[in-house]
């Protein structure tokens, strides 16, 4: 059956898939298929009203698509439902950017989105006074604040102060690029179920307030001790928060976030402990938690973690040093991630039944005591050490045999290493690996040799690595018989051979070697 025949309505099951280009390619080639992409092309674009606008004064002086640009907004064929303003162009006075704000409320009657680049906050004040109904209706808002020299309230110090109520505004994203101590914006949404805010080392997000006593996720990047202040709502419906912090703030709030569930920590200052963040989270049924040091570290003890956070189902550390003088209890522990973490002299015992995902630094991988792990089934390893030969025959062969139900295994190599992932040892080596993936790392063709005795080995993933083809004949092919697909990523490279063709053979390869 020709596509040509297929209803409309199956041929947007088919383009709802498709990316915007391809949604322009494809709305070309007949009425019908014009008017099956038709509801997804005004979907997925964003239209840039001021993309064609001068960016300099001396360019404005010469500009004269003004109202060749009015009759493109006011004749467009398509109810586009996503509109962009940058007022970051010469165009910087509201008087000069009503016009074109107008025309689009005329022309797009119905919008879901709006993208204020660099908008001043009396233009924000004016544009809502406005254009209100038109303004009101969206469901997502985007914007990005500066502050005026020119505003008046500003010259004469008064203060400014507005509510920007938003009845069906459902996420919202908010930075502040530069201070401005003399207004206040007050954002009433009643439906809020997202909120991203950002601030700088210039500006608190002080100024802004919000009422929105359903949202559900936050996402902030404070600068000061003020991230209370901005809700004058409760925050009991809060599910998921994530926070970067540049100073040291008063963590006691999250303690009132009764629903949280996912909570992401960045700490860009100096914490010596996370002692208030366990405090604040002891009675609340955290399931995912990330945690990040980027500049000094902090410590923690596992064993009262654990105690602090005890529906913990995913945990993931950066830069945190860790010790536990009785064997931890991580009881609905699934998922675990320890990246540049530091560890004392004993062992830990880390009791994890439901363990499932293991992601470590491998020389973190013989210092923690790993029981009761019968559903750990994937291990990625970052390969920090520089002696590829003494980490396998150390650290990860002994954790492979202990731990016989993990079937897929990650090797990520690191700019440290100068040898190749060779040929292990002169022994018969089987794991019940089934999955096994390679990236940035050298790898022997002694390697391959070795997993082609891995009877269980059924799918080999290469990403970015170089193959050492050193002792392999140009003509010879290293057959991996249990092997159903060799799937190849990235940047991969052979050495060592003047062959252009991929040494491996398996029942089906998904690519060449690039």
């Amino acid at each position: 059956m020709s596509i040509n025949y297929l209803p409309v309505e199956l041929l947007q099951k088919i383009f709802c898939f498709l990316s915007y280009t391809d949604l322009e390619q494809i709305s070309l080639v007949c009425h019908r298929w014009n008017k099956a992409s038709e509801k997804f092309i005004v979907d997925k674009v964003k239209l840039n009203i001021t993309s064609s606008f001068p960016r300099t004064y001396a360019a404005l002086a010469e500009w004269d698509d003004r109202q060749s640009t009015l009759n493109v907004i006011r004749n467009s064929l398509r109810n586009y439902r996503t509109v962009a303003f940058d007022c970051n162009t010469a165009l910087d006075e509201w008087q000069q950017l009503e016009p074109f704000v107008a025309g689009c409320a005329e022309r797009f009657t119905t919008i879901d989105a709006l993208y204020l680049e660099d908008i001043q906050s009396q233009d924000l004040h004016r544009l809502y006074s406005t254009h209100r109904d038109w303004l009101t209706q969206c469901n997502f808002l985007d914007v990005s604040m500066k502050s005026s020299n020119y505003d008046d309230s500003i010259n004469h110090g008064e203060k400014s102060e507005w509510i920007l109520t938003m009845p069906n505004l459902k996420h919202i994203l908010w930075k502040e690029c530069t201070h401005d101590p003399w207004r206040t914006i007050t954002i009433d949404a009643p439906k809020l179920e997202t909120i991203c805010l950002e601030s700088n080392d210039s500006c608190r997000l002080g100024e802004l307030r919000l009422q929105c006593s359903h949202v559900k996720h936050i996402e902030c990047i404070l600068f000061e001790d003020n991230f209370s202040e901005m809700f004058e709502t409760s925050l009991d419906y809060v599910e998921s928060l994530k926070l970067t912090l540049e100073y040291r703030i008063d963590l006691r709030f999250i303690s009132a976030l009764h629903q949280l569930k996912y909570l992401n920590i960045t700490f860009i200052s100096k914490m010596k402990s996370l002692d208030q963040l366990e405090a604040a989270c002891a009675h609340l049924q955290v399931k995912t938690l990330r945690i990040s040091c980027s500049v000094d570290r902090c410590s923690i003890n596992l064993e009262h973690f654990f105690n602090s956070f005890p529906a913990l189902e995913s945990l993931t550390l950066r830069r945190i040093d860790f010790d536990a003088e009785n064997c931890v209890q991580a009881i609905h522990l699934k998922n675990l991630d320890l990246r540049s973490v530091e560890y004392f002299d004993e062992t830990i015992t880390l009791n994890a039944p439901n363990l499932e995902n293991l992601t470590l630094d491998v020389n973190v991988l013989d210092k923690i005591d790993f029981i009761n792990t019968v559903r750990l089934s994937n291990l990625k390893l970052f390969l920090i050490l520089k002696s590829m030969r003494k980490t396998f025959k150390r650290i990860i062969i002994p954790f492979l045999q202990a731990h016989g139900e993990v079937t897929h295994l990650c090797l990520i190599g690191h700019y440290h290493q100068k040898d190749n992932l060779d040929k292990l040892t002169t022994g018969a080596v089987e794991f019940n690996i089934k999955h096994l993936e390679l990236q940035s790392i050298n790898v022997a063709v002694g390697f391959f040799k070795m997993i082609s005795e891995w009877d269980s080995l059924q799918t080999l993933t290469l990403n970015g690595c170089t193959i050492d083809c050193n002792g392999l004949v140009d003509s010879e092919i290293i057959r991996l018989p249990s092997v159903h697909e060799i799937e190849t990523l990235g940047n991969n490279r052979l050495k060592n051979t003047k062959r252009n063709d991929f040494p491996l053979l398996a029942r089906e390869i998904s690519s060449d070697c690039a």
